[in-house]
């Protein structure tokens, strides 16, 4: 498996799902440099929304999801990951759970991890995941952050979700490769240390047996 870190001012958009879970329902913006999703969209609860995410140094941009003030401490949208779980009753053939995670008022960061996995041929070929962090609580309305226009910022909190400044493409390829297990199992500091433990051994057994032949 190859895991490779890249900086998210260097592609994307990148495609989220997102549904509205608030009562009374959601308005959302998603405003950045490199979309052209910058509208307002009014979303009745459970309904759900296909958002092109990008990166931004402009600590205003991002999407913006406004609720009712009557939603304060609950969650108010949830965001899709195609998540390789093959333990969940509801996983396909691949393995592959659609799994939802909340968000509430206040600042939170997403991951984006992209799976390329080439032994799979259905759902499990290509996944997307987004892992939120909830950094910021202040749920009250920012100025400059959203085009939807309301009546009186006070009877509204807002849920704010920006992309971190990196996001990771796992590729998984056919085939067993003794060094990437290596790796992977137990850590080239690890290996190195407990195999030269091993060897050490072995050539001090040796000598031993040398040893008492020669007599």
């Amino acid at each position: 498996m190859q895991n490779e870190i890249i900086w998210s001012n260097m592609g994307g958009p990148f495609p989220m799902k997102m549904k509205c879970v608030a009562e009374g329902g959601c308005r959302v913006s998603n405003h950045h440099e490199t979309t052209h999703q910058n509208d307002c969209w009014s979303l009745n609860k459970d309904e759900i929304l296909d958002l092109e995410v990008s990166y931004s140094f402009d600590p205003n941009h991002g999407i913006s999801v406004l609720a009712s003030s009557q939603n304060a401490g609950k969650p108010i949208v949830q965001v899709q990951s195609e998540s390789y779980m093959p333990m969940m009753p509801a996983a396909d053939e691949d393995g592959t759970f659609l799994m939802w995670q909340a968000a509430r008022a206040g600042m939170t960061l997403y991951n984006f991890v992209h799976t390329q996995n080439n032994t799979l041929s259905n759902s499990g070929r290509t996944r997307r995941e987004w892992f939120g962090s909830w950094v910021d609580r202040d749920g009250a309305v920012q100025d400059g952050t959203t085009p939807c226009s309301i009546d009186d910022p006070a009877n509204y909190i807002q849920a704010r979700l920006r992309m971190n400044a990196s996001w990771n493409h796992l590729v998984v390829n056919a085939g067993f490769s003794f060094m990437a297990w290596l790796s992977m199992s137990c850590g080239w500091y690890a290996a190195m240390i407990s195999w030269g433990a091993l060897l050490i051994w072995l050539r001090e057994m040796y000598i031993e047996w040398l040893y008492d032949h020669s007599k």
